[in-house]
């Protein structure tokens, strides 16, 4: 039935989250970092630079969950804050050397999806671009 399509597509949307979750966590544990620490790795390998503000909007944090995991990983030598030249006010996250060595190990090890033939990896990416558009699609409406 159509209207239990939300149920069953959240409870898998949920496990696959919750087993990338674990995944990426036990590739974080011997680099000292959370999962939510390389998703802002990530995301700054990226964008080489980012505020706050928006690595908050992008990663789907609270602005001051992010400052708080921004400053541990300043501590950690992870990051370093960098002022606008033009805008001293404005600060910026930029990745460290230790980061980007951290960064290359922690996504050199095993591919996750190595195991996929040609075939199941473009059925995977079939089903996800559009669940992707669907959900982009209906959010776009609800505006």
């Amino acid at each position: 039935m159509k209207q239990d399509y939300d149920v069953l597509i959240f409870d898998e949307m949920r496990k696959i989250g919750a087993s990338l979750h674990v995944i990426l966590n036990r590739r974080c544990e011997p680099y000292d970092i959370t999962r939510v620490q390389a998703e802002v790795l990530m995301e700054l390998q990226n964008k080489r630079q980012l505020r706050i503000s928006e690595l908050a909007d992008t990663l789907s944090l609270s602005i001051s969950n992010l400052s708080a995991i921004a400053k541990r990983m300043e501590k950690s030598g992870f990051v370093e804050r960098v002022h606008d030249f033009r805008d001293r006010r404005i600060v910026y996250l930029q990745m460290t050397e230790k980061a980007k060595e951290c960064l290359q190990d922690v996504c050199r090890q095993e591919s996750l999806f190595a195991d996929l033939n040609e075939k199941q990896f473009q059925k995977v990416m079939e089903g996800l671009q559009v669940l992707s558009a669907y959900i982009e699609e209906r959010r776009k409406s609800n505006e």
